[in-house]
């Protein structure tokens, strides 16, 4: 399965402005360097953007809909 780009972008960014859910030791400059790997990851992306519909929703409507998988 293909995620496109902009959703992918659209959860990552969104995820490095909520830093109270970075865990310990997570750092920006850290998450630029596992970012490469983590892009090719299909099954990373697998489980936010199909499992959990991220592909069908923005982060804030997945919070809305399903708390628990928002954090997951």
């Amino acid at each position: 399965m293909i995620f496109t780009e902009d959703k992918k972008n659209e959860y990552w960014n969104y995820f490095l402005t909520q830093k109270e859910f970075w865990g310990h030791g997570v750092t920006e400059k850290r998450l630029q360097k596992v970012k490469p790997i983590i892009w090719k990851d299909e099954n990373f992306w697998s489980d936010i953007l199909f499992r959990h519909n991220g592909g069908m929703e923005t982060p804030e409507q997945m919070l809305q809909r399903d708390k628990f998988a928002y954090n997951h």
